[in-house]
């Protein structure tokens, strides 16, 4: 065996002798010779080697006991019975009883027992085995403060509605970075069964509203999964917010504590555009992971575009002085043919030419109405390259107040911003 071979797995150096024996010369003992040969193979059997001897290593810690509470209590049972005391025993005897030392002990049972995994209830043994597919989920109850909550939203991380056509409890949306979410076992459209173990067929959304608000600790769903429906991938999509958005005074919005309050000039990560109406967003740099409701665009562009019907405005969003349809209207000229209700007119008045009306469509006007009506501006995020100097460039006219505003941007932070320095080639 020569030195390229010797560091071959033995295995498969003894299924490459057997083949050689196998009087044949059809293609694929040829392949597969020159595969056992090939050093990639042998390289990817030496690394899953290497990895599974580190995992066979036991380096793990292991509890030496899983009942250090009992031997507490069985300690403090032998304490009563010693007659003499010292300063030693009243120690030890106080740091026994500490509620936080047994609250630890515990724990330390209930890991080392493995208890910590949920129970669920044991099948029954009269089920149906044609009965429709249920799962179990259990959450844990958000610590937010609920101020009055209308919907499940800010308990679980989902809202629920009533089917228009079935009647029953159904999931209607999963916020994103909630605990439905997070479990990853909630999808929109389940059907709900029960929850804590109580009946809500029949119900409505606020009698399941008030099982949850009275739930503590773990709250368990009963669901009928809906098939078909799995869970979206998060976008990537940023967008700079053109308008202020208060979901309390949205009254359209469909949960109100699900709602994302904005600024002009957020930047926003939209994580879910399924709802053509209703994205879920979070403000960028919000430590808060769970996303929020916000307007999309068409329903902005569609609200702007009702309002502006509703009070004519002036193309720079102004309200206009006067509305053309007003049926006295001061604004034009008095004219013969416009007079006043005491005048005669002195000349005979021309008819009104006729203006062709053209039918608006909103497919060729799309890009213009976004340029006319903010909502919401796309950008990306901009990672600095090391070496690379951004420049600056302050255009203006003369005497408008450039180098001051150089010079004061400079004194924000003179290690970020400097004067560039001309440099002779």
């Amino acid at each position: 065996m020569d030195n390229s071979t010797e560091n071959w797995d033995p295995a498969l150096t003894r299924l490459l002798s057997s083949l050689k024996e196998v009087q044949s010369d059809g293609e694929d003992v040829a392949f597969l010779s020159e595969l056992l040969q090939s050093k990639q193979l042998h390289a990817l059997v030496q690394v899953h080697n290497k990895i599974v001897a580190a995992q066979c290593k036991d380096d793990k810690f292991y509890p030496l006991l899983s009942n250090a509470m009992q031997v507490t209590l069985e300690v403090l049972e032998m304490f009563g019975e010693i007659v003499k005391s010292s300063t030693e025993y009243d120690e030890l005897l106080k740091l026994l009883q500490k509620p936080h030392f047994q609250a630890i002990l515990c724990t330390h049972d209930a890991v080392a027992q493995k208890d910590y995994y949920p129970h669920l209830p044991d099948i029954p043994a009269d089920a149906d085995d044609e009965e429709e597919t249920v799962k179990i989920v259990q959450l844990v109850k958000s610590d937010e403060p609920l101020g009055g909550a209308q919907s499940a939203e800010p308990i679980v991380g989902a809202t629920i509605k009533t089917d228009e056509e079935t009647g029953k409890i159904v999931i209607a949306r999963v916020m994103h970075g909630g605990a439905a979410d997070r479990s990853g076992l909630i999808h929109a459209g389940d059907e709900v069964i029960e929850v804590n173990g109580i009946n809500v067929q029949n119900k409505s959304p606020a009698d399941v509203l008030s099982i949850l608000q009275s739930s503590e600790g773990t709250i368990t769903f009963k669901l009928v999964p809906s098939f078909g429906k799995g869970g979206s991938r998060e976008s990537k999509v940023r967008v700079r917010a053109l308008f202020n958005y208060n979901s309390a005074e949205d009254p359209y919005i469909p949960c109100k504590e699900a709602g994302l309050n904005f600024k002009k000039g957020d930047i926003l990560h939209i994580v879910s555009q399924d709802d053509p109406y209703w994205w879920q967003a979070r403000r960028e740099g919000d430590r808060v992971m769970r996303a929020g409701l916000i307007p999309s665009r068409a329903l902005q562009e569609g609200r702007i575009i009702h309002e502006r019907q509703t009070e004519p405005q002036t193309m720079d969003g102004k309200p206009a002085l006067c509305s053309p349809s007003a049926a006295n209207s001061d604004c034009g000229p008095k004219t013969p043919c416009s007079p006043t209700p005491n005048a005669t007119a002195l000349l005979p008045c021309k008819s009104t030419p006729k203006v062709k009306k053209i039918i608006y469509d909103i497919k060729e006007n799309d890009d213009f109405d976004r340029e006319m009506i903010p909502t919401y501006e796309e950008v990306a995020r901009l990672y600095p390259r090391p070496g690379l100097i951004r420049p600056i460039v302050l255009v203006g006219a003369p005497g408008v107040g450039r180098n001051e505003l150089r010079r004061r941007l400079i004194a924000t932070d003179p290690e970020k911003y400097v004067t560039p320095v001309p440099c002779k080639y």
